[in-house]
């Protein structure tokens, strides 16, 4: 904060504990001490360095991202593909993902799934403590966030139906950024509590009679079941104040809606108990 009348600091001792936006106890005093002044509020310096470097590294990558799929389309590649997704407005990491892929799809539904596929692929970190080249696979956060009975085939495929259906017709949360998290553990855009609930979610369109390779075939009610019960556990468990808790309460609205809907009985239209 700068007070415009005497060049006065108000949270000069304390400049983290100012946001910029409202006042610091050290500004509101100063506020009561010097009430014809007129005090201007500004983002801490350290604050603003920080989310512009953030915005920079967003820029960076969205750039690159770009520059991918330009040349893909002046490669000629992937060229109908690529103006279906812009049209869906689909995310520049999707959009890249099949400009960069060797697999030709047809209908609007194969180029979201192959995308979702291959988002879903193993890939290499370089970024933690791990040494380079080191693939990070599904399975090595597998026993993190996902505690009901669930094979890494059927996972995968739980998140394509989520992509493919659900999240075109309720935008709550950038894919891109959640797969990315679900593969390295980073809890900024998955948790526990959001991989469960869009499992519980994407078992509304799981085919009872869909088969792993392994040959196991899910028992889909007892698999919704289990997912709606570790998000009502993992929501318990959950920082409530994360951007993940807001975005895995969304889906569970969209869940609970469907288990409303879904327990109506044909003769009355009431829900029934149990």
């Amino acid at each position: 904060m700068w007070n415009q009348r005497d060049g006065h600091h108000g949270q000069q001792s304390h400049p983290t504990l100012c946001d910029g936006k409202s006042p610091c106890e050290s500004c509101s005093r100063c506020g009561v001490l010097r009430p014809k002044t007129v005090c201007v509020y500004e983002v801490n310096a350290r604050v603003a360095k920080s989310e512009l470097q953030r915005e920079n590294g967003e820029l960076r990558r969205q750039k690159a991202l770009s520059d991918q799929i330009l040349h893909a389309l002046r490669s000629d590649r992937q060229v109908s593909n690529i103006c279906q997704l812009l049209r869906d407005q689909e995310g520049l990491a999707l959009i890249a993902k099949v400009a960069n892929s060797e697999s030709s799809v047809s209908s609007p539904e194969e180029v979201t799934s192959a995308a979702n596929e291959e988002l879903l692929q193993p890939k290499y970190e370089c970024e933690d403590c791990r040494s380079p080249g080191t693939v990070t696979t599904p399975s090595q956060v597998l026993h993190r966030w996902i505690a009901v009975s669930c094979d890494d085939q059927l996972t995968k495929h739980l998140f394509s139906l989520y992509w493919t259906w659900i999240h075109p017709a309720y935008l709550l949360f950038s894919m891109e950024q959640f797969i990315e998290g679900y593969m390295t553990g980073n809890e900024e855009h998955c948790s526990a509590f959001l991989v469960a609930a869009v499992c519980a979610a994407a078992c509304d369109l799981l085919d009872p009679h869909w088969t792993s390779i392994s040959g196991q075939v899910p028992d889909v009610v007892a698999l919704r079941r289990g997912f709606v019960a570790e998000a009502i556990r993992q929501e318990e468990l959950a920082d409530r104040g994360a951007r993940t808790w807001l975005d895995a309460s969304r889906v569970m609205l969209i869940v609970n809606s469907r288990s409303e809907v879904s327990s109506l009985t044909p003769d009355t239209g009431f829900v029934q108990d149990g």
